[in-house]
């Protein structure tokens, strides 16, 4: 079993060994699936994960290699391609998911779009593509649907329910990498190795566009509205308001090369080879400092790949050896105690509980639980084996 699959039932296995000793524990309703390419599993379809994504309803969808996921916590239903179920999903590698503002999940494959409708089923979207690889799927402000396919940008036609070509030759010089973003006053910027366009939605004509030297790797859009960029030969930052290029902030330049942000509430987190970041805008912090909101091991840091915060603020991570692991934010009396902070640096806390009576429980990645009492201090470790 791999590692970072193993950290995450480690972690499941804390949080329920807690619940067990302070409540009582339920079973799970199971579903049944009635599709051939539909399967209720306790395995991911494949560990190779491209993306996560949390429904209405609080299930997470995981994207990859081979299939999607629906995930209640406890199992899997994983979602299959089937040539003879033509509402099967339309692809089995998953390159992208986008729940849009009416809650409907999207998602992009090695061959075309296709959309949830419910009840085990998929709508399918014909492109007429030799290469068919979706790389994004966004929304703009008034609900326009558009599908990045990197040479062709494709606008949804409610109407028609139909995929129709917006911009041809959207990435010039045949690159097979681009990635765009909408700013507030929905303007598309298209991010290829070697330059930054800005279009106009409503005309389709090109507004700005901007050379590139850097080799461009990877690109976000950061609260605000500033594009970063990270090339092979350096990074950049493009002002979607001056439309001209700058240099990144001086404390995020030491940035290694980054390969994946996500924002939540105002604050960036940033996952590059060597470890984890937060920018809160001002400074960099490193997933090794204490404050860093959320207590990862060193070497599953070092082997993200992906990263997605759901609604209850919980960080799932994508190993570049397959599986994940669901980190939860650390309470915010880690910050607030010196007492704790001595203690707990000594090792890699992998999950923590508050229970009724104020008391903190911790489990470290030696499988021992630590308990803390904010009167009294830590109570001796005690080995998880003695709860199971």
């Amino acid at each position: 079993m791999h590692y970072l699959y193993t950290m995450k039932h480690k972690t499941i296995t804390f949080s329920l060994i807690i619940l067990c000793v302070l409540s009582s524990c339920s079973a799970p309703d199971i579903q049944l699936a009635d599709k051939a390419s539909v399967k209720i599993s306790e395995d991911l379809s494949s560990q190779r994960i491209s993306c996560f994504l949390e429904d209405a309803y609080g299930y997470i969808w995981i994207g990859t290699e081979r299939g999607l996921n629906r995930f209640n916590g406890y199992e899997y239903k994983q979602y299959l391609y089937n040539k003879a179920d033509t509402t099967s999903v339309c692809a089995n590698i998953i390159t992208t998911l986008m729940k849009d503002s009416r809650g409907r999940i999207w998602v992009g494959t090695m061959d075309g779009v296709c959309r949830y409708e419910g009840k085990d089923h998929f709508r399918r979207f014909t492109i007429d593509e030799e290469d068919a690889t979706v790389s994004q799927i966004l929304e703009a402000s008034d609900g326009t649907i558009l599908v990045n396919m990197v040479r062709r940008l494709y606008i949804y036609n409610p109407d028609e329910e139909e995929l129709e070509v917006l911009i041809d030759g959207f990435t010039p010089q045949n690159h097979f990498r681009n990635r765009s973003f909408l700013d507030s006053a929905d303007r598309l910027w298209s991010i290829t190795p070697d330059r930054v366009t800005c279009y106009n939605l409503h005309t389709r004509q090109k507004i700005k566009e901007i050379p590139l030297s850097i080799e461009v790797e990877y690109s976000e859009m950061l609260p605000g509205g500033n594009i970063w960029v990270f090339g092979r030969r350096g990074k950049a930052l493009v002002n979607t308001e001056t439309m001209f290029l700058e240099s990144l902030p001086a404390a995020a330049e030491s940035l290694p090369t980054a390969s994946d942000l996500e924002t939540v509430k105002g604050v960036t987190f940033i996952n590059t080879p060597s470890d984890l970041y937060l920018w809160d805008g001002e400074k960099l912090i490193s997933g090794e400092d204490y404050l860093f909101p959320y207590a990862i091991a060193p070497e599953i840091r070092q082997r993200a790949t992906v990263l997605y915060f759901d609604s209850k603020d919980n960080l799932w991570l994508a190993g570049n050896r397959g599986g994940f692991t669901i980190q939860k934010p650390r309470p915010s009396i880690y910050n607030t105690s010196d007492a704790l902070f001595t203690h707990i640096s000594g090792f890699p806390v992998l999950s923590g509980y508050k229970d009724s009576h104020n008391r903190f429980w911790f489990l470290s990645d030696s499988d021992i639980v630590h308990v803390y009492y904010p009167d009294e201090g830590f109570t001796d470790a005690l080995s998880i084996k003695q709860f199971l």
